[in-house]
């Protein structure tokens, strides 16, 4: 791509970041700024999907990420496919919570 048609695209792309987590507190702030900062040059949306956890992961998440979802404790799987349901841009990533 040149010139315009590069610019166009960076304009036109959108990417959804999925994370599933169960007791992530403690990485999540880390995780949510290098998410942005990775995809600062496009529009994007931080989508965490909490398995229940007791740790308070939920109620940081919801207060740090574009979207959290809270569910019944059913495994990774599922909650990245809970959190793909949920995007609202054409391309979406998975990530895993613990910064590995």
């Amino acid at each position: 791509m040149r010139g315009n048609a590069m610019a166009k695209a960076k304009e036109t792309l959108a990417i959804s970041a999925v994370s599933a987590t169960w007791n992530e507190r403690d990485t999540l702030p880390a995780l949510i700024q290098r998410i942005h900062e990775a995809l600062s040059r496009v529009r994007h949306e931080i989508i965490i999907v909490d398995d229940d956890s007791p740790d308070g992961t939920y109620a940081l998440a919801s207060r740090l990420a574009d979207k959290a979802v809270r569910k019944k404790r059913e495994g990774q799987s599922i909650a990245l496919l809970t959190g793909i349901r949920e995007a609202k841009h054409p391309v979406v990533v998975t990530i895993d919570a613990d910064l590995e």
